[in-house]
C-alpha cells in the first residue's frame, strides 16, 4: 500500500497496488502518463468524461481512513523517526501498512483519529489553526524527566 495524491484535485488517497483495489475492477479508461493514479472520485469522473455508463462504474465500499505522520521528535524516541506513519483503517490500526505503533501514544492518536475519522475539522477541535490536518503530542516528556522523547503526530483524513 502507498499513499498517493491525486493529481487532479490534489486529495490524498490510499493506493494498495493490487487487484484487491477498488480501481482493477474499474473499466479500463485512457489514462494521461502525467496523471498516474487518481482518487476514486477523479477516477469515476473520468470514466463517465470518456463515455462510460453509471452503471458500469463499480460500486465502492466507502473507507474510512485517517493517516497519522511523525512530524517531529524531540529527545529520542526508541519507536518511530520522522516520517513513520500509521494507517487507521475503519476503526482498526492497519498494522500492515503502519511504520510502527506505540503504546504510551496509542490513548491520545486513536481518541482523535476517531474524531477526525468520523468527519470533525482538527480547527473546530482545537488542534490545528487551519486546514484539515490535527497535531497532537505523545505523552513523553523526554529529558531530563524520561529517556524518551515527544512526538509531535499529524492526522488526516484520507480517500
Amino acid at each position: 500500500m502507498e499513499i498517493k495524491i491525486c493529481p487532479v484535485c490534489g486529495k490524498k488517497f490510499p493506493c494498495y497496488l493490487s487487484d484487491e483495489c477498488w480501481c482493477a475492477k474499474f473499466p479500463k479508461i485512457s489514462k494521461d502518463p502525467v496523471k498516474d493514479c487518481l482518487c476514486a472520485d477523479c477516477l469515476k469522473k473520468e470514466a463517465l468524461k470518456q463515455g462510460y455508463k453509471e452503471e458500469e462504474i463499480p460500486e465502492r465500499t466507502e473507507e474510512k481512513i485517517v493517516l497519522i505522520t511523525a512530524e517531529e521528535i524531540n529527545g529520542n524516541c526508541p519507536v518511530f523517526n520522522i516520517g513513520d506513519i500509521i494507517l487507521i483503517k475503519n476503526g482498526e490500526v492497519d498494522l500492515q501498512n503502519s511504520d510502527a505503533f506505540c503504546i504510551h501514544a496509542a490513548h491520545v492518536l486513536l481518541y482523535y483519529a476517531l474524531t477526525i475519522r468520523e468527519g470533525i475539522k482538527p480547527v473546530t477541535l482545537g488542534l490545528a489553526t487551519k486546514g484539515d490536518k490535527a497535531f497532537v503530542r505523545c505523552p513523553d516528556p523526554g529529558p531530563p524527566q524520561t529517556h524518551g522523547g515527544t512526538v509531535t503526530f499529524s492526522l488526516e483524513k484520507i480517500g
